[in-house]
Parts: structure tokens; C-alpha cells; sequence
């Protein structure tokens, strides 16, 4: 099976729907060399395998789509390697998003893709979330979205700050998700939000969903510095 069918495949199977199959997947593939090739200079990813990426990165990165309607304006906390953000805007392009990443390197990488495909729904910015949640991006997203690998509690603290109230911020976690979820619960209340639904979408690896509803502002002393968020986290 070539790529384009696996790709096809396995986005069916995870009950995403491809719009456009032959542009899109053409545009999913192009990103996938880039990756590969930028990866011998930077540090992207340490996954390789043209099919590993496409089921891993890419189809990963589309889950939600089987389950929610994501529109408007979106915001990727965390980006790296543009993930899941680009998947995401090569499939939603009437959904704006902006990919925020802290590091040159990535974000020229970043820079790269958007204009090898014709990305003109997405806006790439360099900063710290801390820092930027500050700006007029606070409080300024429909959805927020980050398959960071911090703890969901400090992953909180990054990311509500960016979503509007009614908003909602999509955290892609791995089997530790149960405990992750009772310990920023109360973290989740105070910084505005609650969670409201839980996706295990694939059983074998464990990957799941958490979905934050946006329900009150976030207060202003929040997000803490970086050291505060990783050392401090919030009590109950």
C-alpha cells in the first residue's frame, strides 16, 4: 500500500474525513518529506518511518475532528514541529491557526512549511506561552490545542489563559491521563475551565483527549512564570 492509500486508510479507520483526499494528502506528503529532511539539522522528531509518521503524527493530529467540530480561530501551544497545528490547518483550511513556538530554529522550519504548501490559514509566531498569553492573544481563541509532554496541570496553566470563555482547549495525553486529570482538576477550576468530556481514542496505545470547556476568565495573575508553572504547581 502506497502512502496516499495508507493514508487515506487510516484516517478512515480513525473516522476522519478528508475533504479534499487528492490535494490535502498531497499536501500531507509534502510536509512529510520536509520533515524528514529538516530533521537531519534540527531536532523534530524521533519518528522517521514514512508510515509511522502518517499514523502518529499526522492522523493523530486530526483525531479530534472525529469528535468535534473545530472552528474559527485556533491556537497550537507548543507547535514544535507543527504539531498537531498543521495537520490540522492542511485539513480545516477555513479554520484560522496560529502555531506558537519558543524556539528560532523550529519556527523558521515552520515558516518553511507554510509556504512550500500554500498554508494561508495559518500564522506562526515565536515566544514563550507565558509571555504571549499576556498580549492581545489572551483570551482570543475558540479552540486551544497542545500534544505537549508536560503534566496536564501545567499544560493547564499554558494554554487556558489563550482560550475565550464558551472556548475550548484540547489537551492530547497518553496513559497516565487518570491521574494527570485528578491532580489539575482544582488547577483547571481556577484558571477558568472544567473539564467536560474524556476521548480514549485508541485503546492500544492508550492516547486520549481531554477536553476543557472555557467557562470563566482566566485570572490575570496566571500564567506564572516558567519556573513557578514547572516547581509550584497550583494547589487546591
Amino acid at each position: 500500500m502506497d502512502n496516499k492509500d495508507f493514508f487515506l486508510k487510516t484516517a478512515k479507520d480513525a473516522g476522519i474525513t478528508i475533504s479534499h483526499p487528492s490535494s490535502m494528502v498531497s499536501q500531507f506528503l509534502a510536509y512529510k518529506e520536509l520533515l524528514v529532511h529538516h530533521n537531519k539539522f534540527i531536532n523534530l522528531t524521533a519518528i522517521t518511518e514514512d508510515k509511522e509518521i502518517i499514523k502518529r503524527h499526522f492522523v493523530d493530529s486530526l483525531t479530534p475532528m472525529a469528535y468535534i467540530n473545530i472552528q474559527g480561530q485556533a491556537i497550537d501551544v507548543g507547535t514544535g514541529a507543527g504539531l498537531p497545528g498543521l495537520p490540522l490547518s492542511i485539513a480545516l483550511p477555513d479554520t484560522s491557526f496560529t502555531l506558537l513556538d519558543a524556539l528560532k530554529k523550529r519556527v523558521a522550519f515552520l515558516e518553511t512549511v507554510k509556504g512550500a504548501l500554500q498554508l494561508d490559514n495559518v500564522t506562526i509566531i515565536q515566544g514563550r506561552a507565558e509571555e504571549i498569553a499576556y498580549t492581545h492573544h489572551r483570551e482570543a481563541y475558540d479552540f486551544v490545542m497542545s500534544r505537549g509532554v508536560a503534566p496536564l496541570i501545567s499544560l493547564a496553566e499554558y494554554c487556558l489563559p489563550f482560550a475565550k470563555i464558551g472556548g475550548r482547549f484540547v489537551a492530547y495525553k497518553g496513559r497516565s491521563y487518570k491521574e494527570e486529570v485528578e491532580i489539575a482538576a482544582p488547577a483547571i477550576g481556577q484558571l477558568g475551565g472544567e473539564i467536560t468530556n474524556i476521548i480514549n481514542y485508541d485503546n492500544t496505545t492508550g492516547y486520549t483527549l481531554i477536553i476543557i470547556s472555557k467557562l470563566r476568565q482566566t485570572p490575570p495573575n496566571f500564567p506564572r512564570k516558567q519556573n513557578k508553572i514547572k516547581n509550584s504547581p497550583i494547589l487546591r
